[in-house]
């Protein structure tokens, strides 16, 4: 029997709340489970994880797979490390005293450690005694609330009496929207009568005066400002997607989103820690030529200027990619003009075309050199390649590589495209938006005529009710694997998978750059992607104000490319010759399936 370890829901709408527990993986998403291993609470801020260790450990070693939010949790609690540090006992490379020591080590660690929430306070609490505010007059909420109903705000609100003065670190302690800042601070400003200060926001301190202009008259006015602004902005996301979804109720049309994770957005979903968006899935930059894509796209966000410039690095040498002048500069120090580096670049290719002798090229190997030469080859090709393959160039077919790209301009810019960047919310609220739900999945947008038009389910798996809804439905766009599809009619297809190590550093800039490439074999991963650098303010690491939340510390995510089995996720196809057969066959079939619209990089193999 398959086993998952998951999250059950048993909080209320807004109020999330769940049980972390093994469970038949066929079994309904909220239904009997085998047994419950904990709870997690992302409602306390930090979120409150409970989790029996051992249990987890037990089922782990019992074949159960987590899914990705339990796999987090497990790995956040030490459950990982302790079923890895078993392993070690299993094969005889630590005894059990050595791995309880190691353990015990990483709780102690982790213990010690500030949390996010607990840096963000601490650096208001610094802030407001700086200030000369006596710490018993400090109020420290550690639990949100988006009703207010904290309990140290509710006893500082008791607490005020008129003429006194509020001082609050920055705007947002007071709300988590501008229209619930404004409530907040007409019933602290005009019903108790109470001043506010925001060390953050000199503009909004109600004791101020500027020629007889009262600062709770020009704290107000920016604050509707602000508030209507913001305001306009919503009503006008939420105009479009009413329209939308009228526009797909006159024809008829219905639409239900599937995801087997529990959370919206597929691959590109991004989640905030620290400050800092992070692609949980792989590095996603939006590019694109078509006007109308882009135009359609900034409808639901702003996106930031960020432009695609990888590094390579090889042993201690950093290289640009694509590769353009900067790199061959970098390669050959006699190369200045473009008629340099390709007389470079011919020479080496020269040499092994002379060695082929009209013979066409019999693998990857031979096939680069004949493109780009030995050099390049070497240093940024070969390694690099084999790693994403798990195979040596040798053993790769000629055809993958069709064509290299030589640029000769001092240009790093990854990408030809008219358009691109990052959404600065992150993906998870362009999807949020288009959907008209919020991030937990409650329809934010819905009236008596949209009622029903767009649906969701989550942690739900298509293929455990695929005739069932295969019925109900006129038309199926599916980014899954095109043969699970089809349930392996004409075999499986191989895939690739990527495993991610994520860590938090306490450096405010681990490696300079998004995106570098470790293009040596013996580093074992492909490359390091650092998220905060995606971000246009935090490219050097240097925060807009010294409390940006993400100052002082980074987060980075290690790539493997690893060989993929069903319990994994599949990341791109492998593109050989018996890959190949089976795949046109599928496609074939496809061709002939008016139902079905194949999406993402799983529906295709590509050559490159």
């Amino acid at each position: 029997m398959p086993v998952k370890i998951r999250l059950q829901r048993h909080g209320k709408k807004g109020k999330p709340f769940y049980w972390i527990v093994a469970a038949n993986s066929r079994a309904k998403r909220d239904g009997k489970f085998l047994e419950k291993l904990g709870t997690y609470n992302p409602v306390t801020n930090p979120a409150q994880i409970e989790i029996d260790v051992d249990a987890a450990v037990k089922w782990l070693k019992n074949g159960a797979q987590p899914s990705d939010t339990a796999r987090r949790i497990l790995s956040y609690k030490g459950v990982l490390l302790k079923y890895h540090l078993l392993g070690g006992v299993a094969k005889g490379a630590l005894t059990e005293e050595q791995a309880e020591a190691k353990f015990n080590a990483w709780v102690e660690e982790k213990a010690n450690k500030v949390s996010t929430k607990e840096q963000n306070i601490d650096r208001q609490f610094s802030a407001l005694v700086e200030n000369k505010l006596s710490k018993e007059n400090i109020f420290i909420d550690y639990v949100s609330g988006k009703d207010f109903d904290r309990m140290e705000y509710q006893k500082l609100l008791a607490t005020l009496k008129e003429n006194d003065e509020l001082v609050i670190k920055s705007i947002d302690r007071l709300g988590r929207n501008y229209d619930e800042i404004l409530e907040q601070w007409q019933s602290i400003t005009k019903k108790k009568k109470v001043n506010i200060t925001v060390l953050d926001f000199p503009l909004l301190n109600t004791k101020n005066s500027n020629d007889n202009i009262t600062g709770k008259l020009i704290s107000d006015i920016v604050l509707q400002v602000l508030s209507y602004v913001a305001q306009f902005e919503r009503e006008q996301i939420k105009q479009r997607q009413m329209e939308g979804i009228r526009e797909a109720k006159k024809k008829g049309k219905k639409v239900l989103v599937i995801d087997k994770r529990n959370h919206l957005g597929g691959n590109i979903y991004t989640e905030k820690r620290r400050g800092i968006n992070v692609h949980v899935y792989g590095a996603h930059i939006f590019h694109t030529s078509n006007k109308k894509v882009w135009d359609y796209i900034n409808q639901f966000t702003e996106f930031n200027r960020y432009t695609n410039s990888p590094i390579a690095r090889y042993k201690n040498e950093l290289y640009n990619l694509p590769f353009n002048m900067n790199t061959f500069n970098k390669l050959w120090n006699d190369v200045i003009t473009p008629e340099d580096a390709l007389r470079h670049i011919n020479e080496e290719r020269e040499e092994l075309l002379k060695e082929l002798n009209g013979r066409e090229p019999k693998n990857l190997e031979e096939q680069a050199i004949s493109l780009i030469g030995k050099t390049i080859y070497e240093k940024l090709i070969k390694g690099y390649t084999e790693k994403q393959w798990g195979m040596s160039c040798t053993e790769i077919p000629a055809f993958i590589i069709k064509r290299l790209p030589v640029r000769l301009v001092y240009d790093n810019n990854y990408f030809n495209d008219k358009y691109q960047g990052i959404p600065i919310d992150g993906y998870t609220k362009i999807i949020e938006k288009m959907l008209g739900v919020d991030e937990y999945g409650n329809k934010t947008i819905e009236s008596d005529d949209t009622k029903g038009i767009i649906d969701l389910k989550l942690g739900y798996d298509y293929f455990e009710n695929k005739e069932e809804l295969d019925k109900i439905s006129d038309k199926i766009i599916f980014t899954g694997p095109i043969d699970q599809y089809y349930n392996y009619k004409f075999g499986h297809l191989e895939y690739r998978t990527v495993r991610f190590e994520t860590e938090e550093l306490e450096v405010n800039n681990y490696q300079g750059n998004a995106v570098v490439n470790y293009t040596e074999k013996d580093i074992p991963y492909t490359r390091i992607i650092e998220h905060k650098h995606f971000e246009i303010g935090n490219q050097l690491g240097i925060p807009e104000t010294e409390e940006l939340e993400s100052y002082g510390h980074t987060i980075i995510s290690k790539e493997f490319s690893e060989e993929w089995n069903e319990t994994k996720e599949a990341y791109y196809p492998i593109n050989n010759k018996i890959n190949n057969e089976i795949y046109e066959k599928y496609k074939k079939l496809s061709e002939q399936d008016n139902k079905i619209i194949f999406g993402g990089r799983l529906r295709r193999i590509q050559i490159l």
